[in-house]
Formats: C-alpha cells, sequence, structure tokens
C-alpha cells in the first residue's frame, strides 16, 4: 500500500509541462524524475521504517507480534516521518534532467511582417508583433533564432507588460521601451522558463532580440530606439 500511495503521489507531483506542449496545460505533459529515484526511495522507505506491533487473536489469548508487513505503513509515526524526509528530498534535489533540445522545425512558429527601426545608431529589422494573438505568441516555437532575428512587441498604450519564455527553446534579451523611445529596462530570457518578467514601469514597446545581443553592440537602459510612426500607430487590442 505504501509503494502505491508513494508511485501515485510522485506521478501527481513530478509530472511537469513540457515544452512542446500546447497552450492547454495538459497536453504533451510527461514525467521527468527519473525511475530509480523512485525505486531507491521505496528501497529507503522499506529498509529503514522500523516495524510497529500490531495485534493478533490466537485461541483466548492477545499475543502482541511485530508484524514484517507492518514496515513502512503510513500509520507508524516514524516510518511516516521517514517517508515525509524523502519526498522533501526528491522535491529539492530530483534531476529533472535539464531542458529538452529544440525540434528541427515547428509549424507552430509564426513569421510576421517586418519594419526596420533603429537601435541606437544601429538599424535593425524586425518583425512586428501588434495584435493581441500575435503578442501573445511571440517568437515561441522557433527551433532556432537568427543572430540578428528580432521581434517589436507593440501595444496599444503605455502599460506594465509582463512576458515568459513557455514554449521557446533559446535565451533571448528583452529590452522594454517607453513611448518615447528610450529603454528603461533590459533583462535575459531563459529558454523554457514559466516564470513571468514584468516591466518595473509602464511601456509602449518591447524588443526580444537573441541573447547576447544588446551587450554585443552596447545597447543598454537610456539607449534611444527609433520607430517608424506608422508601426507605432499600428497596434490593435
Amino acid at each position: 500500500m505504501t509503494q502505491k500511495i508513494f508511485a501515485t503521489w510522485i506521478k501527481g507531483c513530478f509530472i511537469t509541462p513540457s515544452p512542446l506542449m500546447g497552450e492547454g496545460r495538459g497536453e504533451g505533459e510527461r514525467l521527468l524524475l527519473h525511475p530509480s529515484a523512485v525505486r531507491h526511495s521505496l528501497f529507503i522507505i522499506r529498509r529503514f521504517s522500523p516495524p510497529h506491533p500490531t495485534l493478533s487473536h490466537k485461541g483466548r489469548g492477545v499475543k502482541r507480534r511485530l508484524s514484517r508487513q507492518g514496515r513502512g505503513d503510513l500509520k507508524h509515526p516514524l516510518g511516516a516521518a521517514i517517508l515525509a524526509g524523502v519526498l522533501l528530498a526528491l522535491l529539492t534535489g530530483c534531476d529533472k534532467g535539464g531542458a529538452p533540445p529544440a525540434p528541427a522545425t515547428d509549424e507552430r512558429a509564426q513569421k510576421l511582417e517586418t519594419a526596420t527601426i533603429r537601435v541606437g545608431d544601429l538599424p535593425l529589422t524586425v518583425e512586428v508583433a501588434d495584435s493581441e494573438a500575435e503578442r501573445q505568441k511571440g517568437m515561441m516555437f522557433r527551433p532556432r533564432i537568427g543572430p540578428d532575428e528580432a521581434m517589436l512587441f507593440v501595444f496599444v498604450s503605455d502599460a506594465n507588460v509582463a512576458f515568459w519564455m513557455k514554449n521557446s527553446y533559446a535565451d533571448l534579451d528583452l529590452a522594454f521601451i517607453r513611448s518615447d523611445g528610450s529603454i528603461v529596462q533590459t533583462e535575459r530570457m531563459r529558454a523554457y522558463d514559466e516564470e513571468p518578467v514584468f516591466s518595473r514601469e509602464p511601456v509602449r514597446f518591447t524588443l526580444e532580440v537573441p541573447a547576447g545581443w544588446l551587450e554585443a553592440h552596447g545597447i543598454a537602459i537610456g539607449t534611444k530606439v527609433a520607430i517608424p510612426e506608422d508601426v507605432a500607430a499600428g497596434a490593435t487590442p
């Protein structure tokens, strides 16, 4: 029974969303905990959880005996404590195998119309994400990012915005940009990281470029980005 409960708990708590899953969290989930971790944990529970007394009836008398079948039973206080310790160790120290490799192709990646902006003194061709659907998908599902591949997110008005890296196969640099074109915040975004990164103040644009691109071109907070008026005015809710 202990093994069954433990295995069920492991399956429920250590299944994490695959980066290849669709927009729904249930699709494409897979177990990332290595099977040997489960086997070793069950061995520890059986080996070190002490027996506890149970009652067996024999004739008129009641004799206390130690039940080998009772080892590891969740009803035993010390056995439960050992189980809790093993589960905590798994939670804090299990190896999830790292990020899976990007696929060779992914038809879900979007390709958008482009425009040319200037980042500092550098001209840069960017794909323009100016609708809600385009902004939501961004650069997701791209197996690789070219050295100067970039996307400009255009919002209807200044707002505090947040980005994450769900279904994104490569690290990116992010620059939050005010309406006047000033970069006010930069962030390094890690592939597959679903922890949202928030702008610390309202912004009108966000620029995504390959990881390291900003530093390589001397782009930092305070750099001005020149965006054509028709691009800035093209955002839809």
